[in-house]
């Protein structure tokens, strides 16, 4: 595959601000983002059926697009090679229509599972070989430290939606982002926080942003409902595995559903609505009420490493017994499989 030239181009993220790729330096960068495969990103939304806009209860149009943009400047910024930034670009690359909602549907991580067999029919693979770079490698976000760790640590992927998704739910602050971004570098390739107090901030604000919209019960019950019509149509044969990434949008894949031509499934569709909300219920509820459906919310949490003195480290938790309180506390409030009530 012969290397088009390539102009620079000019990225304003609302993160990182006016950020600019070299044509010739960043060319690998610049061709990937204007692969259709890419550019389809901007209609999955992050969010999933939440952020649809007959259902939008998160108030964010955050999309795949901005975040995984997002995580490439980030990790850019930290001093990663050319291979991890395309890496980081390339992270979200097999999203689907609702994002992880599907996942539900399936019992599978669908953009992870089945990331070959979308790769198989785009030009992704060709761009990065062209550029010298193995597709293999690039491909396995795992190969890189600080694009991928596992919770509750910080990467690339994880601070990048942290930052992106709590600054559109109104959980940080403009001056809170740019106090983080300041704070955090990337130590014996990991990504630190220099302070114990941008630590606090930013973690404070994850998990206010995982109350607010990832593990939120009436956000679970939407991601639940939109699962069951997205199955059954499925198993009806109206839709196929490839339609989830053909589809030219999150809200015309849903709109497909809402007007099925099965009764089956509209009627399952109808259940995801934007004035949805559900509560806990006790016990004493739960055996005399009948629109209630068991859920196990899943809770996120951080605990970044903070440098020390003399290169040493320590999470967060280790250095801030309040805190260390709270995730456990946190914690404890999701576990187990717990009873709703649909009002």
């Amino acid at each position: 595959m012969a290397i088009p030239l390539t102009q620079d181009l000019v990225i304003d993220d609302e993160i990182y601000g006016r950020q600019v790729l070299d044509g010739q330096r960043d060319a690998v960068l610049i061709q990937l983002i204007g692969s259709p495969a890419f550019q389809r990103l901007k209609h999955v939304l992050q969010h999933g059926i939440s952020a649809v806009p007959t259902s939008n209860i998160c108030g964010a149009s955050v999309t795949r697009y901005h975040h995984s943009i997002g995580a490439c400047l980030l990790v850019r910024r930290l001093g990663a090679s050319l291979e991890e930034q395309a890496a980081a670009l390339l992270h979200d690359i097999a999203h689907t229509a609702l994002s992880h909602t599907v996942d539900f549907a399936f019992a599978r991580v669908v953009h992870e599972e089945d990331k070959g067999r979308f790769l198989a029919k785009t030009d992704i693979p060709a761009i990065i070989e062209a550029h010298g770079f193995d597709p293999k490698r690039v491909l396995e976000e795992t190969n890189f430290s600080l694009l991928e760790r596992d919770a509750p640590a910080l990467c690339g992927d994880r601070l990048d939606y942290a930052l992106r998704d709590s600054f559109n739910f109104k959980k940080l602050s403009a001056d809170d982002v740019r106090l983080i971004l300041a704070d955090i570098i990337a130590f014996e390739g990991e990504i630190v926080c220099q302070t114990k107090e941008a630590a606090r901030v930013l973690s404070d604000a994850y998990m206010a942003s995982d109350e607010f919209a990832w593990s939120n019960a009436t956000h679970g019950a939407l991601y639940k409902f939109a699962a069951e019509a997205i199955k059954e149509a499925y198993d009806l044969g109206q839709l196929k595995l490839d339609d989830l990434w053909a589809s030219p949008s999150c809200e015309a894949f849903w709109q497909g559903l809402v007007e099925s031509p099965h009764p089956s499934v509209r009627s399952l569709a109808e259940r995801v609505k934007g004035d949805l909300h559900v509560r806990e219920c006790t016990e004493e509820e739960a055996a005399t009420a009948t629109n209630t459906l068991q859920m196990e919310l899943k809770p996120r949490v951080l605990d970044p490493t903070v440098l020390l003195e003399g290169g040493k480290t320590a999470r967060l938790t280790e250095l801030d017994e309040d805190y260390a309180r709270k995730v456990d506390n946190y914690r404890k409030s999701k576990k187990g499989r717990r009873t709703f009530v649909l009002e």
